[in-house]
This record gives C-alpha cells, sequence and structure tokens, in this order.
C-alpha cells in the first residue's frame, strides 16, 4: 500500500474558489492535500451518481444484505440507490478525484424528527432547524491512523499521571493569572476532578458571538495563540483554551499577556 503525506487543508468559510484537482469549492466544502494531489469534500456532482450509487451499492451489500429482512434486500437494487442520489445530490458529500470520487457521506433524519437529536457539539454555525448542526462532515485523516501504534508506544512510555500533571500544570499557569485580570471570567471550576487541561473563558459583558469570534481572531493573527470560540453556554458564548503536551511555558505567558492587552488591563 502506497501511504499518502497529509501536508495540509482548506476550509472555505465562505464565497468560492476554483482549485487545480480539487475544482470549484463553494461554502462549507473542504479539501485535505496530500503528496498525490488535492482529495476534495464538497456536494456531489450529478454526472458522479451512476458511480456513487455503485459504491452505496456495493457498500450496502457488504454491511447490511445478510443481516436484513429479505424483502428490504429486494428493494435495495442499484436503481433505488441511485434514484434516492438523485433526490438528495445536493446534500451528499464526496471525497476524492471529481468524475471519480472514492467516498460519499450523508445524514437521513425523519422530516419533524429533528429536534430528537441535538446540535453537534452545541454547533452555532447555521439555525438550529438545519440539518448541518447535527454532524459535520469531512474525511478521515488516515495519516494520524497510521501512526497509532507508534503514539501509542509513546504514551506508555511516559504514562497517562505524567501527562495529565502537564496538562493540568499548564492550565492552572495560565488561569491563575486570568482570574486576576479584572474583566476576565474563567468558567471552568479549579476543583480536582472538574478540570484537566481545558478551560473556557469570557470577557465581561461580552457574550456575543461576535465579540468572541473578535477576539479569537486577535488572540491569533497578532498574538500566534491559537484558542476556539464555544456556544451552548447558558450566560453567553466564552472562548476555550486547550493547551497541548508540547506547550511551552513562554507561550502560555504570551496567552496571559495577550488576554491582559486585548482587555485594557495590559
Amino acid at each position: 500500500m502506497k501511504s499518502l503525506k497529509i501536508i495540509g487543508g482548506l476550509f472555505v468559510a465562505r464565497g468560492e474558489v476554483t482549485l487545480e484537482e480539487a475544482g470549484c469549492l463553494t461554502t462549507g466544502d473542504s479539501v485535505r492535500f496530500t503528496a498525490t494531489g488535492g482529495h476534495r469534500v464538497t456536494a456531489a456532482e450529478p454526472a458522479e451518481i451512476d458511480h456513487l450509487a455503485k459504491l452505496w451499492y456495493d457498500g450496502w451489500q457488504d454491511a447490511h444484505a445478510t443481516i436484513m429482512p429479505a424483502e428490504l434486500v429486494r428493494l435495495r437494487t442499484l436503481e433505488s440507490f441511485e434514484k434516492r442520489l438523485r433526490m438528495g445530490v445536493s446534500e451528499t458529500r464526496v471525497t476524492g478525484p471529481i468524475g471519480a470520487p472514492v467516498g460519499l457521506g450523508f445524514l437521513y433524519i425523519r422530516k419533524g424528527r429533528l429536534d430528537a437529536i441535538d446540535r453537534h457539539y452545541g454547533d452555532g454555525s447555521y439555525p438550529s432547524d438545519d440539518i448541518r448542526t447535527r454532524v459535520h462532515t469531512g474525511t478521515a485523516n488516515f495519516a494520524t491512523v497510521l501512526t497509532l501504534p507508534l503514539a501509542l508506544k509513546i504514551h506508555e512510555a511516559i504514562g497517562t499521571p505524567a501527562k495529565a500533571a502537564r496538562l493540568r500544570y499548564l492550565r492552572d499557569r495560565w488561569v491563575a493569572r486570568a482570574r486576576a485580570l479584572p474583566n476576565i471570567e474563567v468558567l471552568t471550576p479549579d476543583e480536582p476532578g472538574l478540570a484537566a487541561g481545558i478551560t473556557s473563558f469570557r470577557v465581561k459583558n461580552k457574550g456575543s458571538r461576535e465579540d468572541n469570534n473578535a477576539l479569537v481572531v486577535a488572540l491569533r493573527d497578532k498574538h500566534k495563540v491559537l484558542t476556539v470560540r464555544r456556544d451552548g453556554v447558558a450566560k453567553g458564548q466564552c472562548i476555550r483554551v486547550s493547551p497541548a503536551l508540547y506547550t511551552t511555558e513562554e507561550e502560555i505567558e504570551r496567552l496571559v499577556a495577550a488576554l491582559a492587552g486585548e482587555t485594557g488591563t495590559g
């Protein structure tokens, strides 16, 4: 098996872009670049339906045909998959070269039952009645999967207690300083067992999506600190900080200085 080296990726947040090998990408589409070219994740093209129907049919036969009632198996013909794809082609996401995709994915929820499934990680990118808030589409990062055996060996060599202690040390280092800033509200408690490495905060009186997005961008572009906005919190949106095992003390100090500067207390 020939391995592929992941060298980057692109997500289209808004608008449209055309890339060689990946083709035209529009809002919500993504592409992962490998050493052999781009592999896009986009809505399916009508011309790809026959190819996709065969992929779907073969996969269904392998996974379900032997365990489903015979009357259902008789209904699941290749033509039935083609028909269903034509009805939902714009909602089907595919990966692989244009004209010859290697995979497809979709999510069906019965009409009127969308509210029975919660939003994926509190997703607020679309209205709550939009099915796109229930699942995030994408492709498996197979390069990461291929490194799992080595990653597990390294994990066992370091040990869970040492990792936990390192993450908690980094977390406590910035949280203690952030709590001293008058405009910062740390939302995660300090008690053992209630926090590990991840902690969220909010700037006082700035709980909107726009406020938090603006601070995430400022931390990233001006201070080279990566954070993420989160919603679903009762009193307003917030920002999550997730130190990694390789995060340095100097980078933690940069975060604290950035928070002080951006909130007018530095």
